[in-house]
């Protein structure tokens, strides 16, 4: 069963790539409770994609989406 988009959760790593910055950064945009983010039993932080939309919304923050068809290749 295919997960809902926007209640798919993103790892600090993944938002920093979406949003061009790094994961440090984003990890002061939670801790400062800019952007909403939960944490797992195991104490990883977790961003709901909605979430993520809201806080690029607010702050003008453009999401760089991958391309699906680019493809990396190792030399």
């Amino acid at each position: 069963m295919a997960k809902d988009r926007r209640t798919q959760a993103l790892t600090t790593h993944e938002v920093a790539r979406l949003c061009g910055v790094s994961p440090p950064t984003v990890v002061r945009w939670i801790e400062s409770d800019r952007l909403r983010a939960f944490r797992t039993p195991g104490g990883h932080r977790r961003v709901l994609r909605s979430a993520l939309e809201a806080f690029c919304a607010q702050h003008k923050v453009p999401l760089v989406e991958p391309d699906p068809g680019l493809r990396a290749i190792l030399v």
